[in-house]
């Protein structure tokens, strides 16, 4: 068994057959070896074993190959690893609810039943944290498109405490913005990564304007048509005019440097930025400054 363990470090298809020779094997403590020896290095050639052991009697051999079967996230996995949900054992459960979600982040549009999806959100309200969490996370994955997910969320996350509350707000948040962010790219905003991409549903985007990863546009925002912000900008109650380029430049570690260093006392007291027609910002990663640019270089 600790042979077949180290066999890992070997990922090669030859390594894999030894390992797959022994998945069947009746010592418990053998099988765990060589399913280990599997999941570390998954090869989609090892599906069909890493399926299977989803059934193994050992609990630690199952969860590893739940585990494995996460990291090949196939499309074909996604109803073994549901069936897995209902095993009771609380090291599979934890590890098939893991790998779903990888499995759903990679196949796109998969489906899964509405009694597999009650199972996750029954899931998500178990005493046992290491149960709710990974299954909170995965109900995002549902919440999209199920407003009966979403509510669940929302409701765990307005009543729910610790840990639980903090990953329901989490996904409820997160499912709200792939929703704005899905609303303004189908009214002509280019957003270049969504998923790094926060914007409050009070702001405005025009058409044909372009917003670069790890950017923040909160309360009254309005970016005008054409303009370029980000990556990593954060604009509070800013009108960018047309055509503008908002690009985070760093500063020192001593707050010295290209932009301004605005304490949070000050933000709040001059709370909005106005940058016009042919202006090009380059300073500051936080807009809160009321400074009014307007064809020149910021």
């Amino acid at each position: 068994a600790t042979i077949l363990r180290s066999l890992w470090r070997f990922s090669a298809p030859a390594t894999e057959q030894a390992a797959l020779r022994f998945v069947r094997d009746p010592d418990p403590r053998v099988r765990f070896g060589a399913v280990y020896a599997i999941a570390r290095k998954p090869l989609e050639s090892s599906l069909p074993a890493l399926t299977a052991a989803l059934s193994d009697r050992d609990d630690d051999t199952a969860a590893y190959a739940a585990r494995a079967l996460g990291i090949l996230a196939k499309k074909e996995s996604l109803e073994p690893l549901l069936a897995a949900l209902d095993s009771g054992r609380a090291p599979l459960v934890t590890n098939a609810l893991v790998a779903l979600e990888s499995v759903l982040e990679k196949n796109p549009g998969t489906a899964a039943g509405k009694e597999r999806i009650a199972r996750v959100l029954s899931l998500a309200g178990d005493a046992n944290p290491n149960l709710a969490v990974p299954a909170l996370t995965l109900a995002r994955q549902f919440a999209g498109a199920d407003r009966e997910v979403f509510r669940r969320l929302w409701s765990i996350a307005t009543t729910g405490t610790g840990r639980r509350r903090q990953v329901a707000l989490s996904s409820a948040a997160a499912v709200l913005r792939d929703r704005i962010n899905r609303a303004h790219m189908l009214a002509g905003a280019t957003i270049v990564d969504p998923a790094s991409t926060w914007i409050e549903p009070g702001v405005e985007l025009e058409p044909d304007c372009t917003i670069e990863p790890f950017t923040v546009l909160k309360g009254a925002t309005r970016v005008g048509r054409g303009a370029a912000v980000g990556p990593q900008v954060v604009a509070v109650d800013a009108e960018i005019g047309l055509r503008v380029s908002l690009e985070a430049r760093p500063r020192h570690a001593d707050g010295s440097g290209d932009g301004p260093d605005l304490d949070e006392e000050e933000a709040g007291r001059r709370p909005s930025l106005v940058l016009e027609l042919g202006a090009h910002l380059r300073q500051a990663s936080r807009l809160v400054d009321p400074t009014h640019l307007a064809d020149q270089e910021g």
